[in-house]
């Protein structure tokens, strides 16, 4: 193949001048000498001595670089050996391909040998022209490289050998580190495994299909099913209908990557309920697709147990306390009503006795006797609603309201309360934002806070201004300020505060100021619950006392009540105009006698048709046997036998767009109460007891009016 391509580049060369020959760059004749001149020095081979000849078709030589002497001369022409030896060369030189024949050893032409030669035509000057190759030398080039194979392959052989080697070693060094890859990876999943088995807490893995892939043991324990009932089973089935869609909606958080903890309820399989804490975690995929999620399942069902059992121990004993402490207040308050009750017996028994006159002096006094009995009928109501809030188990109705307006709702009756001799100032912050309280809990903190500062002014004595001021205003109480030590958390507050220039504190009253039946009066001027309800009333509603005070120089309290963004609801102002009745039926329902009448006799004035009963079923009979249609139940709320709601039941099933007022000289009604009952809470009405003439009939009118 070597051969050939010389051949080939032999021919490229003469080609090239052939072509200068064909532009007319060089004659014919210039070019072929220009061509056998470069063929004449060109060498190649192992020693540089091989060369290429070039004959005709005759044949004869038209270039041979060491037979000069043939070139140019037939072959009659030669010597004889020249002869012989041209002979076998002439013969196979009328091919073209590859010939073998013998020719003179390179430039020593004593010796004959055999050549291999390729040879090519070129056409338009007639040559052929040749390589040669001694075989000699091919045979010893073939020699030297089988030489060289043979030690390649040895060595490529020793090579393979070395490598095979290096791989099995590094293959039993590998496998060697597999196993011990492997051996430590079960160890360590074994580790994990008994981990996770033995944990306090449930864990369970979820796919996107809602099936349960994996639980523990304490999840399996948790649930009351096996493991093998768990895993491929639907989730939904360890959950009642109301916590499915609870759980519906935690999955579908677990897809946007949401990990926050929730409370939920699982269903075991006994059918009993376990509230849990569930702690999730989204799985993903290589390519971060959503696999699916694993949670950790904490059960807290103990602890709500214990909580409500603790909350019940503390209830039963606030409750106790309050029985012990009531019974110490038992002989203050009777000292406190007996003085009522003498006020209210005499009174009542001189407006008799002057009853019998006709003169008008008479008539004057009987008012004023009546008058007094009112009055001291206002101190025996106060004193009895302060022992209710003192005693109240349940909690109370709170409602957005803008505290201004409490104050501005009160405020002719905290005149009336301090007298004409004390100064009474507002300074309202307008606007203010709204607080979230009981109206009646509110209104209550502030005329005890009044009656404290009007009894401090009380002491003073004479030759200073008695002044009492009532301010609202709002503050921003950041964390850590001192205020919080112990109770409320940063934020907005509304403040409500009552200033007096009285004769202020002690250190020593200050410490005691809020403690229940502490009081600095007098024996039988105070029970000492007035301030004490106060810090109760606000702590209840998360709120903050601070209370400044300097003996000789007055005292202020200051109220902080967390502020709501809610709108505040208008608050009714009490007093005003008596409302008259269009003739509205009214069905009374009240088992004491005296309150009865009472309420029949005022609403029967202000022109309501009214039918009175002494109990439930007495009412629904008078209902049924006279054919009364009313548009109001005004009923009591504790009743022998059928109590108010009950009876608001019953006449709601026969009119249901009725309205219902209760009353109740215990406390207010509970909302779960009336929903239980299944009355509409915006129908449903309330006014406590005792209730005058004007309260009667604001509610009345109010309950009448309302959607």
């Amino acid at each position: 193949m070597v051969a050939l391509e010389l051949s080939r580049v032999a021919w490229r060369l003469i080609d090239g001048y052939y072509q200068r020959q064909l532009t007319g760059e060089l004659s014919e004749e210039e070019a072929k000498n220009k061509a056998k001149e470069r063929l004449r020095f060109l060498r190649y081979g192992a020693e540089g001595k091989d060369y290429f000849w070039i004959t005709d078709y005759s044949p004869n030589i038209i270039m041979h670089p060491y037979r000069k002497d043939l070139e140019g001369k037939i072959p009659s022409e030669y010597g004889a050996e020249d002869r012989e030896l041209f002979r076998e060369f002439a013969e196979k030189s009328k091919t073209t391909g590859f010939i073998e024949y013998r020719w003179q050893w390179k430039d020593k032409r004593e010796r004959i040998a055999p050549k291999l030669s390729s040879i090519i035509a070129f056409r338009p000057w007639g040559w052929i022209v040749g390589t040669g190759v001694y075989v000699d030398d091919v045979e010893r080039e073939i020699a030297e490289l089988s030489r060289w194979i043979n030690i390649v392959t040895t060595g490529l052989l020793v090579l393979v050998a070395l490598l095979s080697l290096y791989i099995v070693w590094n293959y039993r060094k590998g496998e060697l580190a597999r196993m011990k890859v492997e051996s430590e990876l079960q160890k360590s999943e074994e580790k994990y495994r008994l981990l996770i088995e033995n944990m306090n807490e449930g864990l369970i893995v979820v796919n996107t299909d809602r099936a349960v892939e994996y639980a523990n043991r304490r999840l399996c324990e948790l649930s009351g099913y096996s493991f093998d009932e768990l895993v491929g089973s639907d989730l939904m089935k360890l959950f009642d209908c109301e916590n499915q869609k609870i759980i519906e909606e935690q999955l579908e958080r677990r897809k946007s990557g949401d990990r926050d903890p929730y409370e939920v309820r699982w269903k075991t399989k006994g059918g009993e309920s376990v509230t849990t804490i569930v702690s999730p975690t989204p799985l993903y995929g290589d390519k971060g697709e959503y696999k699916g999620s694993f949670s950790v399942v904490t059960d807290i069902s103990e602890r709500i147990r214990n909580e409500e059992e603790r909350r019940e121990l503390q209830s039963q004993l606030i409750q106790t306390q309050k029985l012990d402490s009531l019974g110490r207040l038992a002989g203050g308050i009777a000292h406190d009503f007996n003085n009522i009750l003498t006020v209210i017996m005499g009174q009542a028994q001189l407006a008799l006795k002057r009853g019998t006159g006709k003169d008008s002096e008479s008539l004057e006094r009987i008012r004023g006797d009546v008058r007094t009995i009112h009055e001291a009928g206002e101190r025996a109501v106060g004193l009895i609603r302060q022992l209710l809030v003192f005693s109240r188990k349940q909690e109370s109705r709170s409602e957005v309201l803008n505290v201004n307006e409490v104050v501005a709702n009160i405020l002719k009756m905290l005149r009336h309360i301090i007298g004409e001799d004390i100064a009474l100032e507002t300074r309202l912050s307008v606007p203010l934002t709204s607080v979230k309280v009981d109206p009646a809990r509110l209104e209550q903190v502030l005329i005890n806070l009044i009656v404290n500062a009007r009894d401090a002014l009380a002491e003073q004595g004479q030759g200073r201004e008695k002044r009492i001021t009532i301010r609202t205003r709002e503050e921003f109480v950041e964390e850590g300020n001192l205020l919080l030590k112990g109770s409320g958390s940063p934020g907005e507050y509304v403040i409500l505060s009552v200033s007096d220039t009285g004769v202020g504190m002690s250190e020593e009253v200050k410490e005691r100021l809020f403690e229940p039946f502490f009081t600095t009066k007098e024996r039988g001027k105070g029970t000492g619950l007035g301030l004490s309800i106060v810090y109760a009333v606000v702590r209840q509603y998360n709120g903050i006392i601070k209370v400044d005070s300097v003996y000789g120089y007055g005292s202020t309290f200051e109220i902080y009540l967390p502020a709501c963004t809610e709108a505040p609801k208008p608050i009714v102002k009490s007093g005003g105009e008596e409302g008259k009745g269009g003739g509205e039926v009214i069905v009374l329902v009240e088992d004491d006698e005296g309150v009865r009448n009472f309420a029949l006799e005022v609403l029967t004035e202000k022109g309501y048709r009214v039918y009175a009963a002494s109990g439930g079923e007495e009412a629904l009979g008078v209902i049924r046997a006279e054919g009364v249609k009313p548009n109001l139940l005004f009923t009591d709320l504790v009743m022998p036998g059928m109590n108010g709601l009950t009876l608001a039941k019953k006449v709601a099933t026969l009119f249901p767009e009725i309205r219902v007022l209760i009353a109740s000289g215990y406390s207010e009604y509970d909302k779960e109460e009336i929903g239980e009952a299944k009355l509409p809470e915006g129908r449903v009405h309330f006014v406590s007891k005792p209730y005058t003439l004007q309260e009667i009939v604001q509610r009345v009118r109010a309950a009448l009016a309302s959607p």
